[in-house]
């Protein structure tokens, strides 16, 4: 059945194809009034116009598997319609141009239809979700558009409709309400209300006055505040009020209600201590500060508790002030002098005239001054305990040590000890000054005299499984390879000048010995010839031992190390063989002979020079093969270096090119491993004709 439906299928394609030639070989005759079926009838008479104009549409381009969708060609020639019954081919393929889609007609990837008005329709559908790209033919134009079956249809995206608050302005008010709140957002729809949740259960609705789609402004209402300067507001919108679209949105951040005159109130200043320099930035933290506002440091009780020292003042909010403490001998009563010790702070509002003093809250020290240090050098890899002496030490500190950040370990007001770090290169020296910073004041203070770390370079101790085989494995112990600043170092190793990979290849401990294992370039050794006894008791040679160089290289620090004199043994087997041997034909004073050849003509001669080596020898090299002639131009080939195993030969060619008439002479030279023939020389003899 499946052979006689494909059968079927191809019969009626070929009709098809074969009535649409028909019609365009036909003589251009006049189209039979009213001819043609409307849209989807039989082929009807004249040829298809040339150069015509067609418009495709499509009536779903996104229908779904197994539907349909009906392809319209509009088809014009000198913007009028076409004589009805003009043929259309429509074809359906995929993208990459195989067969995709059927024709309802024909069943078939193609169908011919006619035009009624300029008008022919066909209706495609697919089994298969996928792109089908049609195509209409009407003689030599063609035009295309795609359909795309699915299997699921295409729902547009839904909108997000919900409302958002993104931002309230201004972000405080006074008790008594009516002043005008924006809120900014979107999706804002009527009608709106806006309640002031003031916790405890107490819910204040402000008066909306005014409501576009992404901002409503709200007038404030009225509250009271029992207790304290302050009441913070959750802000709540509820959008389409009353309606089943109601939605509740908070607003970010609070609305905070003041009262109208504020008493300041310090609750805590940091940093709580600074050099009698003075210059410390403090910020006073509490709550009703309100510009402009004068804030002043007085000594405490223990300093004698008179006189009001006025700081500068950078910068106000509600709850927080930014100052910057004066210099101590101005706050002392005497106005010179140094005071050193607790301070009262007085914060005053300055219109409302109400203040507040709280007692006790900063702390001057003496000016940070290092007397001394102990020891003045350590070593390059860290880890050196150092006792800096001094005045004005406030904990936590940043200590340097050679230039070099330290570990604090323990501080009080006179004595810092500190630990000294590894140096970025630990295998240099250098020197630098030590340095102590209060981090909470900012004081510092520079010691008089200087560090100086020693410099620990990587030693190889020793190599391990030596002679090194190439290829082989072998060790190596190195003393103190260092890492960075990070605390870890990239290692890397070169044998004989060539790179080899360690393991470890990282390391995270830079002092002791750590041991390396690696394996041995499997080339780039030389090894020299050395005498021997072959199995046969006779003289010969083999490969014997050399010594290489072991480099160590920190690629985190820079720093390297070397061992020089490792032996290495030749890879096995390292036979002893036979020297080479070379055995010349034609054997001196036997000459190669070229045959006579036409002098300073086309043809050339040759002859012919063979180099053997003795079996069960060691391989013999020929290099630089020349040559010389007189009466004509020679050349020999191959050039450059032969290697000859033993018991094989390879043939040199001497090629004579006689310029005159007359005997040719010349010799061949080459030279070779042979102990006994260092240089080999072959007569050459030919003749011009």
């Amino acid at each position: 059945m499946k052979v006689f439906r494909e059968r079927k299928y191809l019969i009626a394609l070929l009709a098809l194809l074969v009535v649409f030639a028909a019609c365009k070989g036909e003589s251009p005759t006049a189209p039979t009034a009213g001819g043609g079926t409307g849209g989807g009838g039989s082929v009807g008479g004249g040829t298809p116009p040339t150069g015509a104009t067609i418009t495709l549409t499509v009536s779903n381009p996104n229908p779904l598997v197994n539907s349909t969708a009906v392809v319209t060609a509009t088809v014009s020639q000198n913007n009028s319609p076409v004589p009805n019954g003009t043929a259309v081919e429509f074809q359906s393929a995929g993208p990459g141009g195989a067969p995709f889609g059927v024709w309802q007609d024909t069943g078939l990837p193609t169908t011919i239809r006619t035009t009624t008005n300029g008008v022919a329709t066909a209706t495609l559908t697919s089994g298969t979700p996928g792109t089908a790209v049609v195509t209409a033919i009407v003689n030599n134009v063609t035009r295309q558009t795609t359909v795309v079956f699915q299997t699921t249809p295409t729902a547009p995206p839904t909108p997000n409709t919900a409302p958002t608050i993104t931002s309230i302005n201004p972000t405080s008010g006074k008790v008594t309400g009516g002043e005008i709140l924006t809120l900014t957002g979107t999706n804002f729809r009527t009608p709106v209300r806006v309640l002031f949740d003031l916790g405890g259960g107490v819910v204040k609705e402000g008066f909306v006055s005014s409501v576009t789609a992404t901002q409503i402004q709200v007038v404030t209402p009225q509250v009271n505040i029992a207790t304290g300067q302050s009441l913070d507001a959750t802000v709540i919108l509820l959008n389409e009020a009353g309606t089943p679209a109601e939605t509740r949105v908070t607003a970010p951040g609070t609305f905070t209600y003041r009262l109208a005159t504020l008493t300041p109130v310090v609750s805590t200043v940091s940093p709580d201590s600074g050099p009698i320099t003075g210059g410390t930035r403090i910020t006073i933290f509490g709550r009703g500060f309100e510009a402009p506002v004068q804030v002043s440091f007085a000594p405490g009780a223990s300093n004698g508790g008179t006189g009001w020292s006025q700081m500068q003042v950078i910068s106000i909010t509600f709850d927080q002030i930014i100052a910057i403490t004066p210099a101590a001998r101005d706050v002392n009563p005497t106005g010179s002098g140094t005071l050193v010790g607790a301070v009262d702070l007085r914060v005053r509002n300055i219109n409302s005239n109400t203040e507040v003093i709280k007692a006790v809250i900063f702390r001057y020290t003496p000016a940070m001054q290092i007397t001394g240090a102990r020891p003045l050098a350590g070593s390059s890899l860290g880890g050196t305990d150092v006792t800096i002496d001094g005045i004005g030490f406030d904990s936590p500190v940043d200590v340097f040590i050679g230039g070099i950040l330290a570990q604090t370990i323990r501080v009080s007001g006179t004595q810092i000890l500190a630990r000294t770090n590894p140096l970025a290169v630990p295998c240099a020296s250098s020197a630098g000054p030590i340095a102590v910073t209060n981090i909470n004041n900012g004081d510092s203070a520079i010691a008089p005299v200087t560090f100086g770390y020693i410099g620990v370079p990587s030693i190889i101790t020793s190599v391990g499984g030596t002679p090194l085989v190439p290829g082989g494995s072998f060790t190596v112990n190195v003393q103190d390879p260092g890492v960075g600043p990070l605390g870890n170092a990239v290692v890397r190793f070169a044998v004989n000048g060539q790179n080899v990979a360690p393991t470890p290849s990282q390391i995270t401990s830079g002092t002791g010995v750590q041991t390396f294992t690696m394996n041995a370039p499997l080339t780039g050794f030389t090894f020299p010839t050395v005498p021997c006894t072959t199995a046969s008791a006779t003289p010969g040679t083999q490969l014997g031992n050399i010594t290489t160089t072991i480099l160590f290289t920190n690629a985190t620090t820079g720093c390297t190390a070397t061992v020089d004199g490792v032996a290495v043994t030749p890879p096995a087997p390292n036979t002893c063989l036979a020297a080479p041997t070379a055995t010349v034909t034609p054997a001196a004073p036997a000459c190669a002979v070229a045959p006579p050849v036409v002098a300073a003509g086309a043809v050339t001669s040759t002859a012919t020079i063979n180099i053997a080596n003795a079996a069960s020898a060691r391989d013999l090299t020929v290099t630089n093969p020349t040559v010389t002639c007189t009466n004509a131009a020679c050349s020999i080939a191959p050039l450059g270096s032969t290697t000859i195993v033993g018991g094989a030969s390879t043939n040199w060619t001497v090629t004579v090119d006689p310029t005159a008439i007359g005997p040719v002479t010349g010799t061949a030279t080459f030279t070779t491993n042979d102990p006994t023939k260092a240089a080999i020389t072959v007569c050459i003899t030919s003749s011009g004709t």
